[in-house]
């Protein structure tokens, strides 16, 4: 158990990566911005599209890249479907949204650290 906050399993990887999402995965995808990910969840912000959209325990489909650890230009595409367990107004165009994944990546975001900052810093 990650000792740093007594109600995470794991360290979580904090960064500004985009993630598209869509309750149907036939429709357009709406984009956001990651915020907070772990191996089960994702926080992101995006902007309220719809009515209601999107809202507690809704099905969303979501997708997001991840930088390959050995070629810092390569990105690796990560899907995944999840349940959004709770969304926070921040003003009247933007919400944050939390999702739940119904399976576990395959890696540890929080390995993806260093690589986040490499990243980060090149872009400046």
């Amino acid at each position: 158990m990650y000792a740093g906050d007594e109600r995470r399993e794991e360290r979580r990887l904090n960064c500004d990566w985009m993630i598209w999402f869509a309750s149907d995965p036939n429709q357009n995808p709406d984009h956001g911005v990651i915020h907070d990910l772990s191996s089960k969840a994702v926080s992101f912000s995006c902007h309220i599209t719809k009515e209601n959209f999107p809202q507690e325990g809704q099905e969303l489909n979501v997708y997001f890249h991840i930088p390959n650890t050995e070629w810092l230009d390569m990105l690796r595409r990560v899907t995944r479907t999840g349940r959004v367990g709770r969304v926070e107004t921040i003003d009247e165009l933007t919400c944050r949204v939390e999702l739940k994944f119904y399976g576990s990546l395959y890696f540890q975001p929080s390995e993806l650290e260093a690589v986040n900052i490499a990243l980060s810093c090149k872009e400046r």
